[in-house]
């Protein structure tokens, strides 16, 4: 049972990784990148690839066959980005006092914006 629980663990920190190495990625990423950036074996970066794209969290482009975040990943942003606990964060940072807080506020304002719009479209 406790290697069981070990290996589950294994692949929820695989997947986790893989999702964000291709949130990061500047445009969609295939397999073989992805086994390569994590140090995976091609065979392990298919499987994660797979159930991930299965449940929605990555998506697969039908023309180059590369994947990009899905609609159920952004789903979680999104959701964040709603609550109060997000607006009352983002009033109480004094962007006014660090340049780099400013520039961050403004990137994940911007990519927020891209996603509802794109989940939207996707309604």
């Amino acid at each position: 049972m406790r290697e069981r629980k070990s290996s589950e663990r294994q692949s929820l920190e695989r997947e986790l990784k893989l999702l964000k190495a291709v949130d990061q990625a500047k445009k969609p990423i295939g397999t073989r990148e992805l086994a390569r950036l994590l140090d995976l074996s091609s065979a392990i970066a298919q499987r994660l690839v797979n159930t991930l794209t299965e449940r929605h969290y990555l998506q697969r482009d039908p023309d180059t066959k590369r994947y990009m975040i899905g609609y159920q990943t952004l789903t979680f942003g999104e959701f964040l980005v709603s609550t109060a606990f997000w607006s009352m964060t983002v009033r109480n940072v004094s962007s006014d006092s660090d340049p780099t807080m400013r520039l961050l506020q403004a990137t994940r304002a911007e990519r927020v914006l891209k996603h509802q719009r794109w989940l939207q479209e996707m309604r």
